[in-house]
């Protein structure tokens, strides 16, 4: 039998431990109510990144008592950089690269008869129970408090097209319906999941997909699921490129599948064809609860595990998350490789995928060299736009004394730098892309050249002391729009946005469901006040943090659609209307953002309620870990869209009750719909 050298799961997760990056925790620990939320204050406590670990609970109870002989691990493949680079066993500034060379010359699996994922076999009665099949597994819930059970998250679901006999690996989410029953969502939406087009051709076909999720998969086959890779393209060959050498793969025992002989554990099985199953709520990695939605169903023939396996799960939801940084790690290398090396653009120092909050997908970073031309820059622009479908909704250039993870300086750049009706393009026709389900079918871009054009010295970003001399500023601007122009719904004007910003940027809170037309009256009405010009002016509901920029950013990329919630404005001369550094253009003009919810509702925000974030903070302090700060947001609020039913299925399932929410919506099985079809499409009277 041919050796490995690759690391395995647990050959990883020694040497995280060897350089004190696993932390262990002997104490009781409920998988359903405090697992999930206690690792979650690592990313919302104000831990640094450099300080965050991953997680390996040794003794894992539910809400029954029940207690579980099998470990769980969270955070092990990515909690930071450093984690992620220890899995993939290179040095962090050759990751991106290594992604290159192992597309390009990807090294076949090799096939083995005997595997330490087999060692231990479940099947048929085996499978069917209280405390049998997938209740054995300490399998946590994600985000206690709305999520309706626990869920498979650090996937590597393995489907095959029945066509080309091709296999497809990727990372998607199955809940727990019952001991031998999931609900798999795959992505349908434009450049979404591999499997899905798998189950369209079975589906043409009258059979039901052959299916195999992975767990703890060794990490060079684990980091492939959330790459995105081609969909012809087996992520197998792409892992063993990573390794260096062929990853060993064994045949399942009920399904025609190959998964890594090395894996934790493996769940077998079928995915109907013909018919849906309702599935969720789940907190997704967009950063909402994802809302029920018919999705597909799989009966699980068979569970195979080493003799000892452990559990992986993965920290997502709200970024920054595991989840975001196997992407930030791998994507930016990528993007500016695309427009260096792919379109030749000259003069790009990084690029940067903005991460807190906004799932890197929403708002990209160009630094540009001072240096770079115009039509250097707006190729720059274009080719982030198009590189991938649901990525860069705002593409934004900027200039080399720029610090593109401060987003104070992105805005301050924007209203200093730009100058709207030249150096802001929006395009249309954009796909909505990963986020939480709006009335709205498409998106769109907005494009922006916030780099230094002025032939003077560079500007500084103004100082503290220097804006507070602005701030009366805002009780004036205030008081116009509410007694003056008797604007309904207007709370707060902030001058200058995060600190240190800059006088040319106001951001005007509303009270949440403010009518449209007083949302644009306040907009217009503060960029014309007093003849002061503003450069950008912003609209943003009241659950929105003024002076946190990532929090204006959320806003932007998931508030608002750019081509309907946006206008420029124009006014005389720019030299002397705007005051800021000088144009080359003839007239000034101001950007105009309704950057406020649609409506009065959206989908709560996907991290665990108050009560479950106070237990585990408790917990935390038990455990005598290094003092919380908590950061905005620390736990998930409800923005307006949750009913009664799902509250009751979220609160049985923090009960460790799943079972009776898979109960229910069996019996609510619906055929000829296309997974991702909201529930209330259905049955309105749910709500």
């Amino acid at each position: 039998m041919i050796k490995r050298t690759y690391s395995d799961f647990q050959d990883h997760l020694i040497k995280l431990e060897s350089v004190g990056l696993l932390r262990k925790i002997s104490r009781p620990i409920n998988k359903d109510t405090e697992l999930h939320p206690l690792v979650r204050w690592q990313f919302r406590g104000g831990v640094p990144e450099c300080e965050r670990k991953s997680w390996f609970f040794e003794n894992v109870v539910d809400s029954k008592g029940r207690r579980y002989d099998m470990p769980v691990v969270v955070g092990a493949l990515a909690t930071t950089p450093e984690v992620y680079r220890i899995g993939m066993d290179v040095e962090l500034d050759a990751i991106g690269k290594h992604w290159e060379q192992a597309i390009a010359n990807p090294i076949p699996p090799i096939e083995v008869n005997v595997a330490p994922c087999q060692e231990t076999i479940w099947k048929e009665d085996e499978l069917i129970g209280e405390g049998k099949g997938l209740d054995a597994l300490p399998i946590p819930i994600s985000t206690p408090g709305y999520d309706c059970a626990p869920y498979f998250t650090a996937t590597n679901c393995t489907t095959k097209d029945p066509e080309t006999g091709v296999q497809n690996m990727g990372t998607y989410r199955a809940g727990l319906k019952s001991s031998n029953r999931l609900c798999v969502r795959m992505a349908s939406r434009t450049g979404g999941a591999g499997g899905y087009e798998h189950w369209c051709k079975y589906r043409e076909l009258g059979k039901k997909m052959p299916c195999a999720f992975v767990i703890g998969a060794p990490p060079h086959v684990a980091f492939t699921g959330p790459q995105k890779l081609p969909k012809n393209m087996d992520e197998m060959d792409v892992a063993g490129g990573l390794a260096g050498e062929p990853i060993h793969i064994v045949r399942c025992k009920t399904v025609d599948l190959t998964v890594p002989a090395d894996a934790e554990l493996v769940i077998e099985g079928f995915v109907e064809t013909d018919y849906l199953e309702p599935e969720a709520p789940f907190g997704e990695s967009h950063g909402h609860i994802a809302l029920e939605e018919f999705n597909m169903q799989m009966h699980v023939t068979a569970i195979t595990s080493k003799t000892k396996p452990v559990l992986a799960s993965i920290i997502s939801q709200v970024t920054p998350s595991e989840s975001s940084v196997i992407k930030r790690v791998a994507y930016e290398p990528m993007f500016l490789a695309h427009l260096r090396d792919n379109l030749g653009i000259q003069g790009i120092e990084n690029v940067t995928l903005h991460e807190p909050l906004t799932n890197l997908r929403k708002v990209t970073f160009i630094r540009m060299t001072r240096k770079a031309n115009t039509t250097e820059i707006w190729r720059a622009l274009y080719g982030i736009s198009n590189f991938r479908a649901d990525c860069g909704k705002y593409v934004i250039a900027v200039s080399e004394d720029i610090n593109p993870l401060k987003g104070n300086e992105i805005l301050w750049s924007i209203a200093q730098r730009a100058n709207p009706i030249q150096d802001i393009h929006v395009l249309k026709h954009r796909a909505g892309g990963h986020g939480p389900k709006s009335g709205r079918n498409t998106d769109s871009t907005m494009l922006i050249d916030a780099t230094n054009k002025s032939t003077l010295a560079n500007h500084t970003i103004p100082s503290r002391q220097s804006l507070n001399t602005r701030k009366a500023r805002d009780t004036v601007i205030l008081s116009h729009l509410q007694d003056n122009l008797g604007i309904q719904g207007t709370k707060k004007i902030t001058v200058g946005g995060p600190e240190p910003s800059t006088p040319y940027y106001i951001l005007i809170t509303m009270e949440r469901g403010s009518l449209r037309s007083e949302i644009w009256r306040a907009l217009n009405g503060t960029a014309n006040f007093r003849n002061t010009n503003i450069k950008l002016v912003v609209a943003v509901d009241d659950d929105i943090d003024p002076c946190n920029s990532d929090s204006i950013f959320w806003a932007l990329a998931y508030r608002c659609n750019p081509a309907l919630d946006s206008t420029i404005i124009t006014y005389g001369d720019a030299t002397q209307s705007s005051g800021a550094e000088i144009f080359e253009c003839s007239s000034g003009s101001s950007l105009l953002i309704d950057a406020t919810m649609e409506g009065e509702v959206m989908p709560p925000l996907a991290l665990p309620t108050r009560p479950f974030m106070e237990k585990a903070a408790e917990i935390w302090n038990e455990l005598e870990l290094p003092t919380l700060s908590p950061e905005m947001p620390w736990y998930g609020p409800n923005l307006g869209d949750w009913n009664d039913r799902w509250e009751q299925m979220a609160r049985r399932a923090a009960e460790s009750n799943y079972a009776e929410n898979g109960r229910l919506t069996a019996q609510q099985i619906e055929r000829g719909l296309k997974p991702g079809t909201p529930l209330r499409q259905l049955r309105p009277e749910i709500d």
